[in-house]
């Protein structure tokens, strides 16, 4: 039998039957005492960028009037141009994700749609096709980058956009009950849920035990740690070595989450009630922003080119429940406003566009934006 040692970050080391009686002091045979044992140390990379000296992690927003837009508010694209009855559910960078009618009440059809950015004009857009259909009743739960994470009230499908098609990856784990998917370079592609499992050449590996808290809605990936948040305000981060929860200040349940991506353990949380959280394994600065629930968050974190600068970069941008989308620059306070259309937003996509950023958003009917790539 072997000894369960409650890890540095709330992991369970066990030692072989051998190594644990030497842990305790025995050897091998009659009473036993327990003694300490030191666990592994969690492993943070140096944190050693420009920005990490001269830029606050974020600061708590305040009111501001409507954004004075430098786009279009012309739809790029109608979903009844991707297909009759199609509405659309979810943006990711270039990729969009519609909902189209199917012969039975109860089933959709799935349409993934590549929208790319010119940089002559004009838009344009593909289809790109399923290699095997998902299950006739399943959704979409969640999407990143290139993943999408479709489920139906029994399994969930875990699903990667190619260059021409559409590609399954494997089926999730039931006991993990899927709600938000990425991508980790480390591990593989992650989903969360009851825990976190992974997926790397066919092979699923648990990375956060299932019940080890409660239930996560999403996560996100740097270069070198994987966030994931949660209910009852529940934030985790994960390294190569090991898992940590850090203190969000709110008991709200977290449903976004966005991380630095290249430098910093950095993220920002948003959830039910108007609540941000921007933290670092360091700080968490708690804030309240109106009292609608956030459904959709992205933050670009700006650049590492120089003081001043990344934070022109450093845009945030947040969708309620309400369909009002709001927008800012987490390092100034004062410097939020709110932009809406005549019908709820849905999701919010930013594309990249050289050294500035391309935003989007989507309507269950329309995408908006800039229809060519150029420095906003």
């Amino acid at each position: 039998m072997g000894l369960a040692l409650l890890g540095c970050c709330g992991g369970l080391v066990t030692l072989p039957a051998q190594k644990a009686d030497e842990a305790s002091g025995g050897g091998g045979a009659g009473p036993t005492t327990t003694t300490t044992v030191e666990p592994p140390k969690c492993v943070i990379p140096p944190q050693t960028s420009f920005l990490r000296t001269h830029r606050v992690i974020g600061s708590c927003p305040e009111s501001g009037g409507a954004c004075a837009t430098g786009f279009s508010l012309t739809p790029l694209l109608m979903a009844e141009q991707i297909q009759p009855g199609a509405k659309f559910v979810a943006a990711a960078g270039s990729t969009l994700v519609a909902e189209a009618p199917a012969m039975a009440d109860d089933e959709v059809t799935i349409v993934v749609v590549r929208a790319d950015p010119s940089y002559q004009g004009p838009f344009e857009h593909v289809i790109v096709p399923f290699e095997e259909q998902p299950l006739p009743t399943a959704r979409l739960r969640d999407i990143y980058g290139r993943y999408l994470l479709l489920c139906d009230q029994a399994t969930c499908q875990l699903f990667e956009i190619d260059a021409d098609a559409v590609r399954l990856l494997g089926t999730v784990p039931p006991e993990v009950e899927a709600q938000g998917v990425a991508s980790w370079a480390f591990v593989g592609v992650c989903v969360a849920g009851n825990g976190i499992q992974c997926l790397s050449d066919g092979t699923w590996t648990e990375v956060l035990p299932p019940d080890s808290g409660s239930r996560l809605h999403d996560t996100a990936a740097g270069s070198t740690a994987l966030w994931a948040a949660g209910e009852d305000g529940r934030i985790v981060v994960v390294t190569p070595s090991c898992w940590r929860e850090l203190p969000s200040g709110t008991g709200a349940t977290l449903r976004l989450i966005t991380t630095d991506p290249s430098r910093e353990l950095w993220a920002t949380a948003a959830g039910d009630g108007g609540v941000i959280v921007h933290l670092s394994l360091e700080e968490t600065i708690t804030c309240t922003y109106g009292d609608a629930d956030w459904v959709a968050s992205y933050r670009s974190w700006g650049s590492d080119w120089g003081y001043g600068v990344a934070h022109q970069y450093d845009v945030h941008w947040l969708l309620s429940a309400t369909g009002q989308m709001t927008r800012g620059l987490p390092s100034h306070t004062g410097d939020w406003c709110s932009l809406g259309v005549d019908e709820p937003i849905v999701d919010i996509t930013i594309s990249s566009c050289g050294v500035a950023s391309n935003p989007r958003f989507v309507t269950a009917t329309a995408l908006y934006g800039g229809d060519f790539c150029a420095i906003d």
